[in-house]
């Protein structure tokens, strides 16, 4: 719980939060290329530790777009998570381009892939481990209809006439992936 929390003149993000042990978390911010916004650009927790978050943009042909997660190096968070993200920018939905799509997360230390979706979104998007298995999302209306795991069994089934959730038995018999034709034909963008 904070105690108190610091807000610089004329903004609503916190500069600081003091907890009640009076140990302090400072927020640093950057301003987003021309754009005039400020995004989350540093934490320093009470024993000096530092986090960094670094940012690109979501249209590769206007520098101040929207800002997109770059990086993110934060010691307090378990493991220390040090991640990077890539993006999509030729998704398409309804016919229109979608940029900034997530393509993949990667551990930033050893650059090894941790999921990738590399079709982009859509209603039946290939979500694939950096182990190289795949799981099955499948959406309709933008709600999630179908889920698999890395070995094709189903984890459960969305019930529409209970309007919930219904767990498959775990001896569900393992289903081949889809051929990536079938599954290009059916995405149509991002979710």
């Amino acid at each position: 719980m904070s105690r108190k929390a610091v807000i610089e003149s004329r903004s609503v993000v916190p500069k600081s939060v003091e907890s009640l042990s009076a140990d302090y978390v400072t927020y640093g911010y950057s301003q987003w290329a021309s754009s005039g916004k400020y995004v989350l650009s540093s934490v320093t927790y009470p024993g000096a530790e530092q986090a960094n978050y670094t940012y690109v943009t979501a249209d590769p042909n206007n520098a101040s777009a929207r800002p997109l997660l770059s990086t993110a190096f934060d010691p307090k968070s378990r493991g220390g998570a040090q991640m990077k993200y890539t993006y999509n920018y030729n998704a398409f939905a309804m016919g229109s381009l979608i940029t900034g799509a997530v393509l993949e997360n990667r551990n930033a230390a050893t650059n090894r892939v941790i999921v990738s979706l590399p079709l982009g979104g859509g209603p039946y998007p290939q979500i694939l481990y950096g182990n190289g298995r795949e799981v099955t999302r499948k959406y309709t209306s933008g709600l999630i209809s179908e889920r698999a795991d890395g070995v094709g069994r189903s984890v459960a089934r969305w019930n529409k006439l209970a309007d919930s959730w219904t767990a498959e038995p775990p001896f569900v018999p393992a289903r081949a992936a889809a051929p990536p034709s079938t599954r290009a034909a059916n995405c149509s963008g991002v979710w």
